[in-house]
């Protein structure tokens, strides 16, 4: 032990310790660049749905709802039969409702309208059934009902896009907040690597050079800290210490970055849900 020469253990100790936290920090930068660019490009997909979004709610106001549920209500031989049969008589209004849903699965949430054009039918139908003529249906003309295919159809087409929006809103979520957890864990291995840098590297090279077979001593004498630190060697193992901090703490700063980006683009989602159909047209859902 006399002949041990402690600067190669320090030595081989700092470097070992500076190559692997230089494999960590390489495999870092490397993976907070890519979440960073994963994370602009579901946020810029996120933008672009929410334009997605406005569009179709656009093309869904300017469907005719009402009257498609006007004239679905007044050429329904379902209802009508409904009616003749006597299903509807001492039934509420909710009743009268859920038993118009259920007949016509083909209209749409619209209660007041529904609700006042088939109460309309209900008398005209009474009214012709106590005609001294007796029942007699009601006639609709074939044009009506290609009208009503028309409309239904386009419909149709705007809530299977709303659909399709809503899955690829529901996808962009999830990856939004998959993206916090890869966050974190990116930001446990940041504060690792800034703690375990100066005691793992700068400190075993502030005993460099010791005299061979000399062991190393620790002091806690003020002068010899102040001695050591305005030393030439202090000086170069603090800029060394300062310049690779400071590397390591710009990436922290874009973990957190990355973490606020994340942060609006939930917080979008939470004061609007675009995944829910009623929010596309009031007639939905």
């Amino acid at each position: 032990m006399n002949n041990l020469d402690w600067n190669w253990f320090f030595s081989s100790f700092s470097q070992s310790a500076a190559a692997l936290l230089g494999i960590i920090a390489a495999f870092l930068i490397s993976r907070l660049i890519g979440l960073n660019e994963r994370i602009d490009k579901t946020i810029s997909d996120f933008e672009s749905l929410q334009i997605e979004f406005h569009n179709i709610k656009e093309r869904f106001s300017i469907r005719y709802f009402d009257w498609y549920c006007k004239q679905l209500i007044a050429t329904s031989s379902k209802i009508e039969n409904a009616v003749t049969k006597g299903e509807f008589e001492k039934l509420d209004d909710q009743s009268i409702l859920n038993k118009l849903y259920e007949l016509e699965t083909r209209l749409f949430k619209a209660d007041d309208l529904i609700l006042k054009e088939f109460k309309t039918k209900h008398k005209n139908l009474n009214n012709r059934s106590n005609s001294v003529l007796g029942y007699m249906p009601q006639i609709i003309p074939t044009s009506n009902y290609k009208d009503i295919e028309t409309e239904q159809e386009a419909i149709n087409q705007l809530q299977i896009q709303a659909k399709t929006i809503i899955l690829q809103f529901q996808k962009n979520r999830n990856d939004i907040s998959c993206y916090l957890k890869t966050i974190t864990s990116c930001k446990i291995i940041i504060f690792v690597l800034l703690i375990s840098f100066p005691i793992t590297v700068i400190y075993p090279l502030h005993f460099m050079p010791l005299p061979v077979s000399k062991p190393p001593v620790l002091s806690f004498s003020f002068d010899v800290i102040i001695s050591n630190i305005f030393s030439f060697k202090g000086i170069l193992l603090i800029l060394f210490f300062a310049a690779i901090e400071s590397i390591i703490g710009y990436f922290l700063i874009m973990s957190n970055d990355a973490k606020k980006k994340v942060n609006n683009a939930l917080q979008q989602y939470i004061d609007f849900n675009y995944s829910d159909i009623k929010n596309y047209s009031s007639y939905l859902g």
